[in-house]
């Protein structure tokens, strides 16, 4: 189980790898796949925490809670500029959004 595991969770960060290394290029939707990759990436590693060094385990955790953090906030500010750049023509308060 070990083994498969770690084979599993390795493709997983090599895929995340892949896109955070292009990430200008990405679309909003690719970032937020990006996004979700790396939780169902952390979930499956505290899923699975025992089949590994837990030192490794728990520096990799933080690793990931802090990118995840950042793209929950770029996600955010993607939605806010979406929702609020339509209005800007009737209000221009908006632009203050």
């Amino acid at each position: 189980l070990p083994a498969l595991a770690a084979q599993r969770l390795q493709a997983w960060h090599a895929q995340a790898l892949r896109d955070a290394k292009r990430f200008d290029t990405l679309s909003d939707e690719a970032r937020h796949r990006l996004r979700k990759r790396l939780k169902r990436l952390r979930y499956t590693i505290e899923f699975t925490a025992g089949l590994f060094q837990r030192r490794a385990v728990e520096r990799y955790l933080d690793a990931l809670r802090e990118a995840q953090e950042h793209l929950g906030e770029f996600n955010d500010v993607c939605a806010a500029m979406a929702a609020y750049r339509p209005l800007v023509a009737q209000q221009p308060q908006a632009w203050f959004a």
